[in-house]
């Protein structure tokens, strides 16, 4: 973002990723810690569960998150205004336009280890590259068509959101060929 849209949108884009990552990530963090000894037993006892203990952690998360990052997108830049004076607006719509990506990250970060366990790190690789190249690709053609920084931000939220809810389902369909 600073490489093409300069130091103002690049820090107005690092605070709206700051205050939704801190929280979601001290959250993130305690779940997976949790699922992960959870699966890993699993794996190793009851593969057949896994799935119902995966999608029961998705849907708890889905919930927690729902209503912060929902008030979040409803009030984002009037928040941001208040809380951090109004050269910060701007912030707070890009917290607007990536609400939804938070939301999805919010539910499947904690549960991301699920491809290792099953011993599936192939898929994991091609989604790690998947993602790299499709963001890079994104912010490059943003720029290259002259797109507005609020523009580059809904194309970069909209493919993590595709390739988030991808690794959801990679994950899922993993968790079923078991």
């Amino acid at each position: 973002m600073a490489a093409f849209y300069g130091p103002q949108v690049a820090g107005w884009f690092a605070l709206a990723q700051r205050v939704i990552g801190i929280p979601m990530s001290l959250v993130g963090q305690a779940v997976a810690q949790v699922y992960m000894g959870e699966a890993s037993w699993f794996v190793r006892e009851n593969p057949v569960a896994l799935s119902s203990i995966f999608t029961k952690t998705a849907r708890k998360l889905f919930f927690v998150g729902l209503l912060p990052i929902t008030i979040l997108m409803i009030s984002g830049p009037w928040l941001f205004s208040i809380v951090f004076g109004t050269n910060w607006w701007t912030a707070g719509l890009y917290m607007r336009i990536l609400g939804l990506m938070y939301l999805v990250q919010f539910v499947v970060v904690p549960l991301s280890q699920t491809l290792n366990l099953l011993e599936r790190q192939d898929i994991q690789l091609g989604w790690d590259i998947g993602r790299l190249l499709l963001v890079l690709s994104v912010i490059v053609a943003a720029h290259s068509k002259g797109w507005s920084d609020e523009y580059a931000v809904g194309m970069y939220g909209m493919a993590m959101l595709v390739f988030y809810t991808a690794l959801y389902w990679l994950s899922l369909c993993s968790l079923k060929k078991m």
